[in-house]
């Protein structure tokens, strides 16, 4: 119902509560419910510093998740969990309310005028924010499901993820979701994410280590485009490439791009290897799937 009442009768009002209203204290605002009130559709959350400052500066902050997930909230950078936490008093919710810290506020007196705001919303909760890992299991299962097995396996069925699709189903930021992609050893090739699959990659490493017999090359000069063209045959060139770069690092010797193997890689290769061709274990991705991002 909207409020008629008077300059006088709310200063009468106030006086009757025993309350001194001071020159330039600030305007009268009268409260009445919306006859939209809609409590449905707001909900408060408490932001933390580092996301008031990436809003602030225009960084994008994206709520995350899937109908059957709980919401997380992501920057850039870090990934926040959503709690609901109850408050002892109902809060109402006022977009024109104006307060001690607006410019103008003391600039009015409580004679001048009354101000009739509607509430639009009361609210008994609110969401508390607190940084947590990112969310990976989905990520793990969307790359098996796409694992690369080489040309003459690629079914124009099988739906692959680009960056944005990946974005769009796993509970991650940007910057974590790409050193996760780093760590699990996914490569872009066309514009989506893969990754190799097991027997593939031991069929494509195990080339290499035998061109590295065959042409007497050390291992701490491997060149790449040697391997591209004596491989090609049996390999793309992007797979080639891609076992160099996860296994050694790149190096430049005269302008040809080479790269030194890393022997602690490859033997916790080979091991993967091994335990993955016993039956035990065949089929199982556990043991990749712990690996520091569990």
């Amino acid at each position: 119902m909207q409020s008629d009442r008077s300059v006088d009768e709310v200063l009468s009002t106030a006086k009757l509560a025993g309350l001194k209203l001071k020159p330039n204290a600030g305007p009268v605002q009268v409260l009445k419910f919306s006859p939209a009130l809609n409590s449905v559709d707001y909900r408060l959350v408490e932001l933390p510093p580092q996301l008031q400052d990436a809003l602030q500066t225009g960084e994008k902050v994206v709520f995350r998740g899937d109908e059957q997930d709980e919401a997380v909230l992501c920057s850039q950078t870090e990934t926040h969990e959503m709690k609901v936490v109850d408050l002892s008093n109902t809060m109402l919710l006022c977009p024109r309310l104006s307060t001690p810290e607006d410019g103008s506020f003391k600039l009015q007196s409580p004679e001048d005028a009354v101000e009739r705001l509607d509430v639009c919303a009361s609210v008994s909760s609110y969401y508390e924010l607190r940084p947590c890992r990112p969310r990976l299991t989905k990520l793990k299962q969307m790359l098996k499901l796409t694992a690369y097995r080489g040309p003459e396996a690629e079914n124009d069925h099988v739906k692959l993820y680009s960056l944005e699709d990946l974005l769009g189903s796993v509970q991650a930021s940007e910057d974590e979701l790409l050193t996760a992609l780093q760590h699990l050893g996914a490569f872009e090739t066309n514009g989506k994410w893969r990754v190799l699959d097991i027997q593939y990659e031991e069929a494509v490493f195990l080339s290499i280590l035998n061109l590295l017999d065959e042409k007497m090359w050390s291992y701490e000069s491997v060149p790449l485009l040697e391997c591209y063209a004596l491989l090609e045959e049996l390999y793309p060139s992007f797979v080639i490439k891609h076992c160099l770069e996860v296994y050694g690092n790149k190096c430049l010797g005269e302008g040809i791009a080479t790269y030194t193997g890393d022997e602690a890689l490859a033997c916790i290769l080979y091991v993967v290897f091994v335990l993955f061709g016993t039956p035990l274990v065949r089929g199982s991705t556990e043991l990749l799937d712990d690996k520091e991002f569990g």
